[in-house]
Formats: structure tokens, C-alpha cells, sequence
């Protein structure tokens, strides 16, 4: 009775201790478990303003009064879908290492609904001297091995984790 009693006890701390941590934000570490709470979602598609090429890996950045909300790296198409953001209004910011960082204010999430940036938001500026001091290097995304795109998926991010204070 005593050894069910143990394993009745262990069992409850780890399901309950597994619903907590499922109904809390990652990046904040805040309960996301209000039902009085409206969401939306953000997405787009990254492209060189000049080329019209798509901008893979580039962080996109959604702030609120200044403040870091959430984030998303926009995939090998360039594409981002960001979800669960509280229906508001919110700045973005796009940040890729060989483009200026573009700002798109005012930017607002309506409850159950996908706010979709236009070109016009999403499209960057082409800095000729790559801001992290490496040279250009042209390569053709289909005669790469699919191990090193995931390994430069997953360094992209790393570093917006980093960023955005997770571990």
C-alpha cells in the first residue's frame, strides 16, 4: 500500500508538472493558458528589393511598445508564419546579415485572423559589404547537401534564441 501510495504520488508530480510546462510561453515563461485572451498570426515572404530573389534565414522580430514579444527565422523560400501573437498592435522588425534592417510599424493582429505583410513590408535592402565581415559567397541552394542546409537552419536559429534570451 505504502509503494502505490509512492508511485501514485510520483506519477501525479510528473502529469502535473507536464501540463505546466505545456501552458507556458517559451520565449516568456508566462502562462498562455487565458481563455479571455485573443490570438492571431503573422505571415510573409522575405525578398532581396533589388534581385526580387527570397531572403532565407533572416529573423523576423515582433515588439510590442519596444519590447521583444516573439520571433520566427523565415525558412529556405524565405516564407515566415508566426502564431499565437495577442491581438494587437505590434512593430516587426526583419534583420539578415547582408541586408539593412527593415522597421514595419504599426502593425495589427486581429483576433482569429492572419495578418499577411505585403511585399512592400517584407522586401530588404541589399548591403553591398556584408555587416559581419564575410565575403559574398554564391551557391546553388540545389547542389547543397541537405545536412548543410540543416545545419545552417539550425545555427539561424540558434542565434535568434540567443537573441531573443532562450535557452
Amino acid at each position: 500500500m505504502k509503494n502505490q501510495l509512492l508511485i501514485l504520488s510520483f506519477l501525479s508530480i510528473i502529469f502535473s508538472t507536464s501540463y505546466a510546462f505545456s501552458q507556458t510561453n517559451v520565449v516568456t515563461g508566462t502562462a498562455s493558458n487565458d481563455a479571455t485572451i485573443a490570438y492571431g498570426e503573422i505571415t510573409g515572404t522575405v525578398r532581396n528589393s533589388e534581385t526580387g530573389h527570397v531572403a532565407p534565414n533572416v529573423s523576423i522580430i515582433v515588439l510590442k511598445d519596444g519590447s521583444l514579444v516573439t520571433g520566427a527565422v523565415a525558412d529556405e523560400k524565405g516564407k515566415f508564419h508566426i502564431e499565437h501573437i495577442e491581438a494587437g498592435v505590434y512593430d516587426i522588425k526583419i534583420v539578415g546579415a547582408e541586408f539593412q534592417d527593415k522597421l514595419n510599424k504599426n502593425i495589427v493582429v486581429v483576433k482569429n485572423k492572419i495578418t499577411h505583410l505585403p511585399p512592400h513590408q517584407t522586401e530588404m535592402d541589399f548591403i553591398p559589404q556584408c555587416r559581419i565581415c564575410m565575403p559574398k559567397v554564391e551557391w546553388d541552394a540545389q547542389k547543397v547537401p541537405e545536412r548543410i542546409k540543416t545545419e545552417v537552419k539550425w545555427i539561424s536559429e540558434h542565434i535568434l534564441m540567443q537573441a531573443l534570451g532562450v535557452k
